[in-house]
């Protein structure tokens, strides 16, 4: 049996949102899926492409969302996701700094986030 929890699944809703959102989300997705070592990197499809390995492999596979819902009460979290985001985001050079720095701020002032993650529980076959 394998079971993966909390994979990220690449949905994310910030409110409120900031214009740049759909670009810099787009930008840090391109960082996730960069290479870390060992090639390209899956990202956000990664756990879509796990479960398809599996079920070609006669696994059972159940997914089921176990998005993140975080509010103001979450403002250090909050904070230290958008600074890692909006790291990686300038890392990729796709955005001028200053629209970076705008959307940094705007996602530290969130008053609600939803950040989309997906358990797998993988049952063998037999």
């Amino acid at each position: 049996m394998l079971y993966f929890a909390l994979s990220y699944d690449g949905l994310e809703q910030w409110e409120p949102p900031h214009e740049a959102e759909a670009d810099a989300l787009a930008a840090f997705h391109r960082h996730q899926r960069g290479d870390k070592g060992f090639g390209p990197a899956l990202g956000p499809d990664g756990v879509a492409v796990l479960a398809t390995m599996l079920r070609e492999r006669g696994y059972r596979v159940d997914l089921s969302p176990s998005p993140w819902q975080l509010t103001q009460a979450d403002h250090r979290l909050i904070e230290a996701l958008a600074e890692g985001a909006a790291l990686a985001v300038s890392e990729t050079g796709l955005l001028p700094e200053a629209v970076v720095a705008e959307w940094f701020a705007a996602r530290c002032r969130a008053r609600r986030v939803t950040i989309g993650h997906v358990d797998l529980l993988a049952i063998p076959p037999g």
